[in-house]
């Protein structure tokens, strides 16, 4: 009975554990998220140094989430679709690429689109980059040319949300 009686006190600390940080995700959520409902009715939540809210975020109806994060002098950038939303970013990572090429006067980028099309990545844990691989645009860069190109998407995909 002991035993028992431990297994389920552990079970309810880690409970309690993962609930106090959804809680206090959302209440930093409040504090560091900024959020825009674009005129074609895209919720998109800007996530400036806090990459871990992304979950909060999409909790709390965002479809498209972009979060820069620090790392080794740079930053990486991460712009990601909750899977409850419609909106592909295909659009998004050309004209971050495209961005990102204007702004190096070359082309080749280290702008990622996942095959799903529902995630972009410009560095990770799996890809560390080097210093003259992190982007070269502004955090404002990037999200004006997120943010203009969601603006394109047809109302229609965003309507038929599931």
């Amino acid at each position: 009975w002991a035993l028992v009686q431990k297994t389920v006190f552990d079970m309810f600390d880690i409970v309690y554990g993962q609930e106090t940080g959804r809680q206090r995700s959302r209440d930093d959520l409040k504090r560091f998220a900024r959020f825009h409902v674009l005129p074609n009715g895209i919720r998109f939540t800007t996530l400036l140094w806090q990459a871990r809210l992304r979950e909060a975020a999409f909790q709390n109806g965002a479809d498209v989430v972009l979060w820069p994060q620090r790392r080794n002098g740079g930053f990486y950038v991460g712009v990601q679709v909750n899977r409850r939303s419609r909106v592909i970013l295909s659009d998004v990572a050309a004209n971050l690429r495209r961005t990102e090429a204007k702004v190096r006067g070359q082309e080749g980028t280290n702008w990622f689109l996942h095959d799903s099309g529902k995630l972009i990545l410009c560095g990770s844990r799996t890809h560390e980059l080097t210093r003259d691989e992190f982007t070269k645009l502004t955090v404002q860069q990037i999200c004006q040319t997120v943010g203009e190109t969601l603006e394109e998407v047809p109302q229609g995909v965003v309507a038929n949300r599931r």
